[in-house]
């Protein structure tokens, strides 16, 4: 696991950053709430967990882990699997 930065793909806007994602990763993991009205995710050659939970940091993800791993491990390609607020 790594982020866009770690992999080189900073820069890479929407559907570019998807493509050039998939030759490192099964699946990608955001925040993003905008990417199902941007894309046409059943193009898209990778798995994406879109976390709607209003707050990205660590210590508000932790009481999901356990849904996020389950995502991030039952994605498929071109699938968007949400988790949403509790």
């Amino acid at each position: 696991m790594s982020t866009v930065d770690e992999a080189g793909l900073k820069g890479k806007k929407n559907g570019e950053l998807l493509r050039a994602a998939s030759a490192y990763f099964d699946c990608f993991l955001t925040a993003d709430r905008g990417i199902p009205f941007q894309q046409n995710l059943s193009t898209v050659p990778i798995g994406i967990v879109l976390l709607r939970l209003g707050s990205t940091k660590i210590g508000d993800l932790l009481a999901y882990a356990g849904d996020i791993e389950a995502a991030l491990n039952s994605v498929e390609p071109g699938q968007l699997l949400p988790i949403d607020h509790r």
